[in-house]
């Protein structure tokens, strides 16, 4: 995965913070039911910031891609500091308040990489911070599966005659 942007241009960019170790894994540290890439956003603040090995992975952002999330930008060790701070200073503040991750708007300068065939780095502008706690407008959220008793909200009325007849028939047996 290679950042994307160009060098001298500002940006905001919306998605969730994640440690690569838990993005890379597919599972969270403290929580291995927990699906990163299906429910990021119910990523710990404390596994973000406090396990040594999951700071010493580095962080991207992960934004939707298709029915997954995915990283799509990653932080150097010095962005990924500041971003791993300021979520610190805040589940320090709020340790009730501030459990989850969440959404993050992050405002930040594209520029040129150590080498000069670096992909640009995204330099954050530690001021613009912003946690968001709903979806943002083109943001996908996943829910958790549907209960097996019952038929899924999306499902139209003929799909939970269906289930219920299926259901009548069992007691019948």
């Amino acid at each position: 995965m290679a950042n994307q942007g160009t060098v001298g241009t500002t940006q905001t960019l919306t998605g969730i913070l994640m440690d690569r170790l838990c993005a890379d894994q597919n599972f969270a540290l403290d929580n291995n039911s927990l699906v990163i890439n299906k429910h990021p956003m119910d990523h710990t603040v404390h596994c973000l910031v406090h396990p040594q090995v999951c700071i010493d992975s580095g962080y991207c952002l992960m934004q939707p891609a298709g029915e997954v999330w995915e990283c799509k930008y990653n932080f150097t060790k010095v962005e990924g500091k500041k971003l791993r701070d300021w979520y610190n200073a805040k589940e320090a503040a709020d340790p009730v308040g501030w459990k989850l991750t969440r959404f993050l708007n992050v405002t930040g300068t594209w520029v040129a990489g150590e080498t000069t065939d670096a992909d640009p780095v995204f330099q954050v502008d530690e001021s613009s911070f912003t946690r968001i706690e709903d979806a943002p407008a083109g943001m996908m959220t996943t829910s958790a599966p549907p209960s097996t008793t019952s038929a899924p909200a999306s499902a139209g009325s003929a799909s939970a005659s269906v289930v219920l007849l299926a259901l009548a028939a069992v007691k019948l047996m």
